[in-house]
C-alpha cells in the first residue's frame, strides 16, 4: 500500500508531501487544482515515460519518492534476501521507489530509470486504479501484474 508520495519541482508543485492513509484514498479538488499533476507523478513513480513538460518551468531536475507498505511473503523475502537488500522484519517491508528527472542540455527529458537486476519489471502499484477519461482499460492492461503483485505480498 502507498502510504507516503514526496513531490518536489512537478508542474506547479514546489514541494509536496501527502500521506495516504488504510483504506480507500480520494483526491478531490476544484479544476487546476493539481489532482492531474499528482496521478502523472504516480505514472512517473512507476516508471513511465514522462514529458519533460512535468518538470516545473525554470527548474532542471524534479523528483518523486513513494513509500510503499507491503505484507511480506516468502516469495517477497526471498527475492529482497537474494538482491542483497536487507530487512529488519518477516512480517512487512517499507519499500521506498524514487524517480529522478532532469533536463538535458538539448531539448528532451533525461530518463534513466534505476531498477535492481532482480527486479527488472518495474513495479505497478496502478494496477486497480480507475481509468481516467482518455485512459481507457488501464485497469485491464495490468490485470495480470496486478495479479503478480498481490501474489509476491502475499495476497490471492
Amino acid at each position: 500500500m502507498l502510504t507516503l508520495l514526496k513531490i518536489k519541482n512537478i508542474a506547479l508543485i514546489d514541494e509536496l508531501a501527502i500521506e495516504f492513509g488504510d483504506g480507500l484514498n480520494l483526491l478531490t479538488g476544484e479544476t487546476g487544482s493539481g489532482k492531474s499533476i499528482i496521478v502523472d507523478s504516480l505514472d512517473a513513480l512507476t516508471g513511465n515515460r514522462v514529458s519533460g513538460d512535468l518538470i516545473k518551468q525554470g527548474e532542471d531536475s524534479a523528483r518523486i519518492e513513494g513509500l510503499f507498505w507491503v505484507d511480506a511473503s516468502k516469495e517477497l523475502l526471498s527475492l529482497l534476501d537474494e538482491s542483497g537488500i536487507e530487512i529488519e522484519s518477516s512480517e512487512a517491508v517499507e519499500l521506498i521507489i524514487r524517480r529522478a528527472l532532469a533536463l538535458r542540455q538539448e531539448p528532451g527529458l533525461r530518463q534513466q530509470p534505476t531498477r535492481h537486476p532482480r527486479f527488472p519489471q518495474r513495479p505497478r502499484p496502478d494496477a486497480c486504479r480507475h481509468p481516467r477519461p482518455g485512459r481507457t482499460g488501464v485497469a485491464l492492461r495490468h490485470r495480470d501484474a496486478h495479479r503478480d503483485a498481490r501474489r509476491l505480498c502475499g495476497r490471492r
